[in-house]
Parts: structure tokens; sequence; C-alpha cells
């Protein structure tokens, strides 16, 4: 069966999703995001894209479920730590950051802007 989505279309429609949360634009944002989840639940991107949506609205027990569910990489554990770092939980956001092992990656850096922002 041909794909109805290529890989490269994902990508901008995943890439949309979080300029639109960035943008403050949440509930296009997770519209999107939810949309791609039922195409595709088992990408990562679009899975973090959604618990973003959560995490800003301070929605954090269903963004942390969401994050609870995928497998504890880079970008995994960077959305963990602003998570906890949105809810004050500093300790908390500290010591998933020192569990990182690829502190270069994108998310890591966020992790670590997010953390001396709490400072």
């Amino acid at each position: 069966m041909e794909e109805i989505i290529q890989k490269e279309d994902l990508r901008l429609l995943v890439e949309l999703g979080f300029a639109a949360c960035m943008a403050g634009q949440i509930s296009d944002a997770r519209n999107i995001f939810q949309a791609l989840r039922q195409y595709d639940a088992s990408t990562e991107a679009v899975q973090l894209g959604l618990a973003l949506t959560y995490l800003v609205t301070d929605e954090f027990e269903k963004g942390d479920e969401i994050l609870n569910a995928l497998s504890d990489g880079s970008d995994v554990l960077g959305f963990k730590v602003l998570s906890k770092a949105l809810q004050r939980k500093t300790d908390e956001a500290k010591s998933l950051y020192e569990s990182i092992a690829d502190k270069d990656a994108v998310s890591a850096k966020m992790a670590k802007a997010v953390l001396e922002a709490r400072q």
C-alpha cells in the first residue's frame, strides 16, 4: 500500500505544528499533532509536539503521560526537563538533565537553557 503522507511531508507537518505552538496557536498545533498521531502514533516527534501543547498550557499531567510513554532518549529527556522546570520541580529537572547522554542534542540545549532561566 502506498503511503498517504510521504516522510518529507510528515516532517513539514510536524515542523508546522511546532511553529504553531511557538507562535501561541496552541489549539491549531494540538489539532495538527492529534491528526498526525492518528495517522502514525509511533512517530516520536509527533508525540513530543503533542506533549508540548499540553506543557505550555500547564496541563502537565497530560503532557507527562505522553512523555512517560516514550523511551528516554535525549529528545524525550529534554522535554521531561522542560516539564519539570515549568512545574518548578527544579531538583527533578536537574536530575533528568544530568541523565541526558547527548548534551549536544537540540533538546538537551533547550533543557539547559530552561534550567538556567529558572535559576
